[in-house]
């Protein structure tokens, strides 16, 4: 028993000093991630109300065609350079969906527009408007908008944050008795009220809350992550890059036939993105959407292939749900870091889940500017008030 009590002494000691420190990055990390949530899934309305609707008329054009079609209507404003494609904007419902062309300048790739072109008739019905306000929140979120150095510090955030979401859940009163653990005193001590609100936020959303925290962590170490994951599930660690090798006397293959090459191997699904190579060394980089593959919403896909642009061949084609169990974890982390694997019910679930933190840090604080006594004695007293 004293034993126990030591343990839960020293799992509380971690858990307040982590919250204390950790507290304002991790709310800055849940309220730009419920952001983006918002901005992500209205993304499609917008554009959608913005265009013409389009109705499905025979074949969809080719992309040579449509690719055409958008460089003629960007022309006199000098975007000429394809850098990448989407035959599909919205994979969900391929049939209704427009494509878009990247289109960049040749003097500054930066410099793009994304032409909606409808994929029946060939016309132009506009473009992409930028995400800029998305852009900064994503920059807020992986990096603080501190480069390579909030990389690191969200990254640790990430690991930590982890830890704090597990010795909350183990501090939870209710492992002892199940109605303890849900109960709020009202009318308590402004501690012990927040105290009650701080546990039940806590447990309810420490879950996918440690969930979206160990996965931002992978995302900010992939160095160290993804090989980890590979060898932890005894899968081939995929090469980190593809590269095109130049041949003497012989042009780049065309796009039509980078694509015909992958479907040779991979035939099902439908491309959802294509990366044009833009200098020697660089190879088409294209991602499908496959039969089976549940990746939630917004639906890309997360089956990849990488052609080299001078031989055809084609360097990896792999259908994520042939793929080994390491490509299927790393090229799943989405899944579980924006709660795509319940729809739209786990998006609304991961948008709450992002306020959580704001909460739990509030609820804290309170209740760190309200102790009186020592820690150790402060969790004994906390043990009588349960």
């Amino acid at each position: 028993m004293l034993k126990a009590k030591k343990s839960r002494a020293l799992i509380f000691v971690v858990h307040r000093y982590l919250g204390l420190v950790l507290g304002v990055f991790i709310a800055i990390a849940g309220l730009t991630g419920s952001m983006m949530v918002v901005l992500n899934d209205t993304q499609e309305f917008f554009i959608t109300q913005s265009i013409e609707s389009i109705t499905p008329q025979g074949e969809r054009q080719t992309l040579d065609a449509l690719i055409a079609k958008a460089k003629a209507a960007y022309a006199r404003q000098g975007y000429s350079v394809v850098t990448s494609i989407q035959p599909y904007l919205f994979p969900n419902h391929p049939q209704n969906s427009p494509a878009t062309i990247s289109l960049s300048k040749a003097e500054n790739l930066e410099d793009y527009v994304d032409v909606i072109v409808n994929p029946y008739t060939g016309d132009v019905l506009g473009k992409v408007p930028p995400r800029t306000v998305y852009d900064f929140i994503l920059n807020l979120h992986h990096t603080l908008l501190a480069g390579d150095i909030g990389t690191v510090v969200m990254g640790i955030t990430g690991l930590l944050g982890f830890i704090l979401a597990m010795t909350g859940i183990a501090l939870w009163p209710g492992w002892r008795k199940l109605s303890t653990g849900f109960k709020i005193k009202w009318h308590g001590h402004i501690k012990r009220r927040n105290f009650d609100l701080h546990k039940i936020f806590g447990v309810f959303n420490g879950i996918f809350l440690s969930l979206a925290l160990i996965t931002g962590f992978i995302y900010n170490f992939p160095q160290i992550t993804y090989p980890l994951i590979y060898r932890m599930t005894l899968s081939a660690i995929p090469p980190e890059e593809f590269v095109s090798k130049p041949i003497a006397g012989k042009a780049p293959i065309t796009l039509a036939q980078a694509l015909s090459a992958i479907n040779q191997l991979m035939p099902e699904g439908i491309f959802t993105q294509i990366d044009i190579p833009q200098k020697p060394e660089e190879v088409y980089r294209v991602r499908k959407k496959v039969p089976g593959d549940w990746y939630g919403n917004p639906t890309w896909g997360r089956s990849f292939a990488h052609v080299d642009r001078y031989s055809g061949k084609v360097l990896s084609a792999t259908n994520v749900t042939k793929a080994s169990l390491g490509e299927k974890i790393a090229n799943g982390m989405d899944i579980l870091h924006f709660g795509l694997f319940a729809g739209i019910a786990g998006r609304i679930l991961y948008f709450c889940v992002g306020l959580t933190p704001t909460i739990l840090m509030m609820t804290g604080s309170i209740m760190w500017r309200h102790r009186h006594k020592p820690l150790l004695t402060q969790v004994q007293r906390e043990q009588v008030m349960l």
